[in-house]
């Protein structure tokens, strides 16, 4: 007969492991639409800003077929820690798939954003070529800025201002994200 400790103990692993990625420790797809839910209710209620990046690794298939998938693998998780370590402690990184990797930056503005970005791109970079030299992985980074951007994620989808693929992508995870809440 399991004791409640037991259970309680295998409960909160079982919701460990429900809510995030096996390869990184990041949260996972199913973190990031509850905190994104989230914090678009917090930023609807209190009128503050916040953005969501989504980040595309560059060359990373390249890395895949030149030096394996575990090694890719090892990139991924390099990256992933870099990028929290890079990050203030209320931010949110998660892995969406593959090598692709959101981030919610509560509290700022698009041109905040812009910057961080610029920010989070080189750290990629570091990481990548820290551990794999020479192996060129980049980063595209979409942005999308609540509530400048707009409050709704349809809003956000129709802003003329955004016209990359990579920020079209960040808007799409907005809408399927708060969509799913």
């Amino acid at each position: 007969v399991a004791t409640t400790l037991e259970i309680a103990i295998k409960y909160e692993a079982a919701e460990r492991s429900a809510s995030t990625d096996a390869l990184t420790s990041l949260p996972n797809s199913r973190s990031l639409y509850r905190r994104l839910a989230r914090e678009l209710a917090q930023s609807k209620r209190a009128g503050a800003p916040f953005s969501v990046l989504v980040s595309d690794l560059d060359g990373f298939k390249d890395v895949n077929d030149q030096y394996g998938h575990l090694r890719g693998n090892e990139l991924l998780a390099e990256i992933a820690v870099s990028l929290q370590n890079a990050c203030r402690e209320y931010d949110f990184v998660a892995r969406l798939s593959g090598d692709e990797f959101v981030l919610i930056l509560p509290g700022a503005t698009g041109e905040v954003s812009e910057r961080r970005s610029n920010v989070l791109r080189g750290v990629i970079e570091k990481a990548a070529e820290r551990l794999i030299p020479g192996c060129g992985v980049t980063a595209s980074i979409g942005i999308a800025a609540f509530p400048a951007d707009g409050v709704e994620a349809h809003e956000l989808l129709r802003s003329e201002e955004h016209t990359s693929e990579l920020q079209s992508l960040a808007y799409l995870v907005c809408r399927l994200l708060l969509e799913k809440k």
